[in-house]
């Protein structure tokens, strides 16, 4: 397989940014958990630069980028082991952005343990009366 230069660094910055926008992150967002400078990462998304070993281990650690699709196009962008992690991720932000009540709640959960335990009491009761009544478990 012969690679030209300029359009393999071309098609790298392509998927660089279409994993990027699958997130719904901003360049200055992305180079923040990237560790980079968002000149960087714009650089290495129009294909006048390939990203740094250290950006590409960064990439595949924290967003299971696989690094066969993202520097060859082969394969998915995400290894299997993270595809529900990340569609549970996507599911929770939709929801979050839908319902201003949703995101207090879930705030509200992450400062108070007691409040997550309450919570979580009453919800294992409810289910446990909807199988008791036979009515159709919550999945």
């Amino acid at each position: 397989m012969k690679l030209r230069s300029k359009n393999f660094i071309n098609e790298v910055g392509n998927r660089l940014e279409l994993a990027r926008k699958s997130y719904g992150y901003g360049r200055s967002e992305m180079a923040q958990r990237l560790g980079i400078a968002r000149s960087n990462l714009y650089r290495s998304e129009i294909g006048f630069s390939l990203p740094r070993m250290e950006t590409l281990l960064r990439l595949h650690e924290l967003f299971d980028i696989s690094l066969d699709w993202l520097l060859f196009g082969i394969g998915p962008m995400h290894l299997k082991e993270k595809q529900a992690e990340l569609a549970d991720e996507k599911q929770t932000k939709a929801l979050i952005n839908e319902t201003p009540d949703v995101k207090e709640l879930l705030t509200a959960i992450e400062q108070d343990p007691i409040l997550r335990h309450e919570l979580l009491t009453h919800f294992y009761k409810y289910k446990q009366d909807r199988q008791t009544k036979g009515t159709t478990p919550l999945t």
